[in-house]
């Protein structure tokens, strides 16, 4: 190493924040955490888009990101462009996935290290709950979150579950026991008076004393440089200045879409591609953008009785999880009602129909989607956003799941206790009350109101290297190259049907552990 850092961490969202917590609790190692978006180092003067955990912020610190559907209409993808990543500005919700969902990971790894038994003592971890104990719970963790007892909830979210029981889906206290489905509250990382706990307060903030940590903020990453196929460090670009930052090990924890597009511009991904943007081959990566899975959301836009949508309330408080009729994948399918949304954010097209501009939703939520889209650098500058491509009703069992889903919702709208809390349904103009069952019409409406769930991944996967789609291996190192990792979302192999929040904690706490053996096995191998 010339000079620099042990580290480079690259991204501070959830998981590349936990990743640069741990390794630099070894106080004579050296890491540096960059990030493209500005830090606030002290809580007191944190923004109220972050601290308000009740709303989730998609404007103020926001990366402006979008998807090209095959239609040519463009899709938001929110992002958080801040040290703490989208935990800094998400809804707060706290779910894990299926156990189920890592027996493919073992699979693709060849191992064991991502079965859940070894996943399970992570998520207890990592977490203080203060409703549940036992095996499956933790109470030393960082990351303080607890459900709203059924006093707390809102008029809406109480309806929800009113509704839901009426129609047979049992009640659930935790929705974070494994195989619990029905309807009940949800796990939340939320502090008193709505203050959202992102992986910055849980984890970062008390690191930031160290003299061996550094916090690069306002800051780009143009490419990671190589000396043959040996990561030697990156490139960055802040206020203007390109500088050559050198480290022993880079991590890329930029997320599934900034991570594929600076694998690109670092010369690893697909060769025709890399070549047509004048950019050299270091490892020949199909698979590097490729295998974008996001979980796919459908919402119903409801005018509320007057004063109903309190924005003190969270966001989300209630889910009801469940299997789609005709699917073999359980829990493949959730329903949330969201108590407040501002719709000149969410969906401008609408915001002129209620007064005051705030209405609620109901939403369906696909969380196994079989479709896949794409992520692509189209330029060797970083100041270009990278594109993307998804269709999230290309597959057919999507849009069938989807068209069940988007039924269920009109179901439990037409029960008394939503009826009694709604004026009027909007943005289903197309699909009236009497005519829902026309599939034609219904499938036109959820191609075009389908969107982001805000739960990218898959595009850097975990997986053999003789699999031409893989790009890292089951310690998240890219094949084809040294000293090059990758922890975030991107290594996910297959759709988790959960929320990404824990599991890229997860990820950063799995990597940060494996890099923390390496650098003791290496140092002490005098090497």
């Amino acid at each position: 190493m010339r000079q620099g850092f042990d580290d480079i961490v690259v991204g501070a969202g959830p998981a590349g924040v936990v990743l640069a917590a741990r390794l630099s609790q070894d106080p004579d190692r050296r890491v540096l955490l960059i990030e493209a978006g500005p830090d606030y180092p002290d809580p007191a003067r944190l923004p109220e888009d972050l601290r308000n955990g009740c709303t989730p912020s998609m404007v103020d610190h926001d990366w402006s990101l979008t998807a090209e559907r095959p239609d040519g209409a463009r899709l938001p993808l929110p992002r958080g462009r801040v040290v703490g990543g989208s935990s800094a500005v998400n809804s707060c919700i706290a779910l894990r996935p299926e156990p189920e969902d890592f027996a493919r990971w073992t699979e693709l790894t060849g191992g064991t290290d991502w079965s859940w038994p070894d996943v399970l003592p992570y998520f207890t971890g990592l977490e203080s709950d203060a409703d549940f104990s036992g095996p499956h719970h933790g109470s030393g963790g960082p990351l303080p979150l607890r459900r709203p007892a059924r006093s707390e909830f809102s008029p809406l979210s109480a309806a929800l579950v009113e509704a839901a029981t009426a129609v047979g889906h049992p009640y659930v206290a935790d929705h974070n026991a494994p195989g619990s489905a029905g309807v009940g509250p949800l796990p939340l990382n939320l502090a008193d008076g709505g203050r959202r706990v992102s992986a910055v307060a849980a984890y970062l903030d008390p690191a930031r004393g160290r003299p061996n940590l550094t916090i690069a903020a306002d800051t780009l990453v143009d490419r990671v440089l190589f000396e043959g196929n040996t990561a030697t460090g990156v490139v960055t670009v802040s206020a203007g200045r390109t500088t050559r930052v050198y480290g022993d090990r880079v991590t890329l924890c930029a997320g599934a879409y900034a991570t594929p597009a600076l694998l690109h511009r670092s010369g690893v991904g697909p060769a025709a591609h890399l070549r047509s943007l004048g950019v050299d081959v270091v490892a020949d990566l199909p698979g590097v953008g490729a295998g974008l899975s996001d979980h796919s959301q459908v919402p119903i836009g409801v005018i509320p009785v007057p004063g109903l949508c309190d924005p003190s309330d969270p966001c989300a408080q209630v889910v009801l999880r469940y299997t789609a009729p005709g699917s073999d994948l359980p829990n493949d399918m959730q329903l949330y009602v969201l108590n407040h949304v501002e719709l000149d954010v969410y969906a401008p097209h609408l915001a002129d129909r209620v007064p005051g501009g705030r209405a609620f939703m109901v939403t369906s939520n696909l969380m196994a989607p079989r479709g896949r889209g794409t992520v692509t650098a189209v330029s060797r500058s970083p100041e270009v956003l990278p594109r993307v491509s998804i269709d999230y009703t290309a597959d057919a069992e999507d849009l069938r799941r989807q068209r069940a889903g988007v039924g269920l919702c009109r179901e439990l709208l037409r029960q008394p206790p939503f009826t009694a809390l709604t004026k009027e349904l909007i943005g289903m103009d197309a699909v009236d009350a009497e005519a829902a069952g026309s599939s034609e019409r219904l499938d036109d409406y959820i191609r075009q109101a389908a969107r982001t769930a805000h739960h990218p991944m898959g595009t850097a996967r975990i997986g053999p290297a003789h699999d031409s789609d893989a790009v890292v291996d089951g310690r998240c190192r890219v094949h084809g190259t040294e000293r090059l990792q990758v922890a975030d979302a991107s290594v996910i192999p297959v759709p988790i049907r959960a929320n990404t929040h824990l599991v890229a904690l997860v990820i950063g706490e799995r990597v940060a552990a494996w890099s923390a053996q390496e650098h003791t096995g290496r140092e002490g191998s005098g090497t």
